[in-house]
């Protein structure tokens, strides 16, 4: 199930009070990640596709991490219905993002949780939100992620 644009503003515009417990000083970084990108792109580090498919997802929003001060990038996608394949595709996204020098934590937000695909958030790293609220358990094994 798709979700809706209302949804994925609702993530955006309130991405600061969402991730204050986890990132101080935040903001948007979609410009500078795809600065990164294209770099990599044009260096052959990533594929195109890569490249497109992490400048679709819903929000790329970084600053400094309140657990070691250093600098943070989340890769986030919202969905109506989480899915294992929305897990993947983020776990995909936050790899390519690592393999170019970011610090990157895949969150995957949803209403609605299939069973696989929570126990494949916890199996892969990602962080689980709900309801405009991140799961502190799962953020931080998601920082456990080399």
């Amino acid at each position: 199930m798709a979700v809706t644009i209302e949804t994925e503003q609702a993530y955006r515009y309130r991405a600061s009070g969402i991730f204050v417990s986890f990132i101080h000083r935040g903001c948007d970084r979609t410009d500078d990640v795809a600065d990164l990108l294209y770099d990599a792109l044009t260096a052959g580090q990533v594929s195109a596709q890569e490249f497109t498919q992490i400048l679709a997802c819903t929000l790329l929003w970084g600053g400094h991490s309140r657990f070691s001060e250093s600098d943070i990038t989340v890769l986030l996608e919202v969905s109506q219905r989480v899915e294992v394949h929305t897990v993947e595709c983020t776990h995909h996204c936050a790899t390519v993002l690592r393999r170019i020098g970011l610090q990157v934590v895949a969150v995957v937000a949803g209403t609605e949780w299939d069973e696989q695909a929570l126990s494949q958030a916890q199996v892969l790293g990602v962080a689980i939100a709900s309801n405009g609220q991140v799961n502190a358990d799962s953020w931080h094994a998601a920082l456990a992620i080399p």
